[in-house]
């Protein structure tokens, strides 16, 4: 590559998501021929100002590549991976200016681009029926990876608490399902007569969900601590109603849990034929029923968190960048 793409890395800073994740893994693989770039000063609206105002100029003649959703509108030599595509939804609940600019913006952004990455076939789908602007053959899938030696399996018995099934969650807005937790832990603390109950770890600075009745609420956790809570936990459970990709689902199988999930969105895709799928509001009593059957049966558990591992192992972070790598090739060139 005989001169640099810019890398659009405005988002490293703050609470660390998913996304933040992602970008960080680009950063520490992609070729010394990518070159980030940053605003000097960061807020969540400066941070916007730059990328569509300041931005432009200073890759101007150059190729970018904003890995967070969102890019200049005004620049059309860009590659941009789109991560979650819920704020498009008609019945979207979420509200606030970061989604009414997301809806302005993105429509008008993704058509004009060359090349556009999104993490899952489901995510490309909608991507199609809410932006029927974009070419089919623009769009490209490029799953998320995990970090198999940083997410693994407990190396002892001693390491876990049998008692803790864990969620982990990005926020507690709707759609990620906090309300299915609540009668999800309940039912589940009087099924097992006090034998489990549910931790709920995550959301947004200011969020809080009550503990009690089955469910304990730990809030916000620093990313360095977050591998040693799924090794200490029996099981995970995720009931969100609309994801794009999954991330905690992800990081639990290759932490060698059992996972109980909604299967909604891009959830299938990432967790094949191991754990249980609820197939929809009323079925939460079957995934209980195979949690109490695990606790009863730890040969069963242990199977059960060596299948979701070998699930696992087929998203390295390796294959993400890979991929990325190539798509990036081919749309830029020599």
């Amino acid at each position: 590559m005989d001169r640099p793409v810019f890398m659009n890395v405005r988002v490293l800073r703050g609470t660390y998501t998913g996304v933040q994740r992602y970008i960080q893994q680009m950063l520490e693989g992609l070729p010394s021929w990518i070159v980030p770039v940053r605003p000097r000063w960061s807020s969540p609206w400066t941070d916007h100002f730059w990328e569509q105002v300041l931005l432009p100029g200073r890759v101007r003649g150059h190729w970018l590549f904003s890995p967070s959703t969102t890019g200049p509108l005004r620049h059309g030599r860009q590659v941009v991976t789109v991560h979650d595509v819920y704020v498009l939804e008609p019945d979207c609940q979420e509200t606030g200016m970061r989604v009414r600019w997301f809806r302005w913006l993105l429509p008008r952004l993704l058509p004009r681009l060359p090349q556009v990455i999104t993490v899952s076939q489901f995510a490309r789908r909608r991507l199609l029926a809410l932006i029927p602007e974009i070419q089919e053959e623009r769009i490209a899938v490029v799953p998320h990876g995990v970090d198999l030696q940083r997410f693994h399996p407990a190396t002892s018995s001693s390491q876990h608490s049998r008692g803790v099934v864990l969620s982990v969650v990005s926020t507690l807005a709707p759609h990620k399902g906090v309300d299915r937790l609540r009668r999800f832990a309940a039912r589940l603390h009087e099924a097992s007569q006090g034998r489990l109950h549910l931790r709920v770890v995550g959301g947004l600075p200011g969020e809080r969900l009550p503990s009690g009745e089955g469910l304990e609420w730990m809030g916000y956790v620093p990313p360095e601590k977050i591998p040693e809570l799924y090794r200490a936990s029996f099981a995970f459970v995720y009931l969100s109603r609309y994801d794009s990709f999954g991330f905690p689902v992800l990081e639990a199988m290759a932490s060698g849990l059992p996972v109980v999930t909604s299967g909604a969105g891009g959830i299938p895709e990432i967790q094949g034929d191991v754990g249980i799928r609820l197939k929809g509001e009323d079925d939460m009593e079957r995934g209980i029923r195979w949690l109490l059957e695990l606790l009863d049966h730890p040969g069963r558990w242990e199977q059960e968190g060596k299948r979701a591992r070998q699930r696992a192992s087929h998203f390295p972070w390796s294959r993400t960048l890979q991929k990325t790598r190539a798509l990036l090739e081919q749309v830029v060139g020599p």
